[in-house]
């Protein structure tokens, strides 16, 4: 809310539903989206009916091996565009060569990521 003035967003992408449901809460204006395609931290995860109702989400599960081939160009056409105008915000949380793969495995599975982990090749 500090980085959009206040202003609740829209449509949150989320990497990990369970772990950053009620975040996402806070930040979603009423009738908002969230689209999640992971929540590793509990594939089951509870979840605050009472609040959510109230708030008119929407949740979308995506698979992107499931999805069409156009909406895949579309999402590479937009990712893009962000990136080319340096829209895309991207948290990285650590950096692993390759010869370190397995260690950026168990970074991954240990959960405690506050970003994504990199594995340069």
């Amino acid at each position: 809310l500090e980085f959009t003035k206040g202003r609740k967003v829209d449509h949150v992408v989320e990497g990990d539903f369970a772990v950053n449901l009620l975040f996402n809460l806070d930040v979603l204006r009423v009738g908002g989206v969230i689209s999640c395609y992971a929540s590793m931290s509990n594939t089951s995860p509870t979840i605050p009916y009472g609040r959510m109702m109230t708030m008119d989400l929407s949740i979308r599960m995506v698979m992107v091996y499931a999805m069409n081939d156009k909406a895949k160009r579309n999402a590479k056409e937009d990712i893009t565009e962000m990136l080319e105008l340096d829209l895309f915000i991207h948290r990285v949380s650590e950096v692993f060569p390759l010869a370190e793969i397995v260690k950026a495995h168990e970074a991954i599975e240990r959960g405690k990521n506050y970003g994504t982990v990199i594995v340069e090749i």
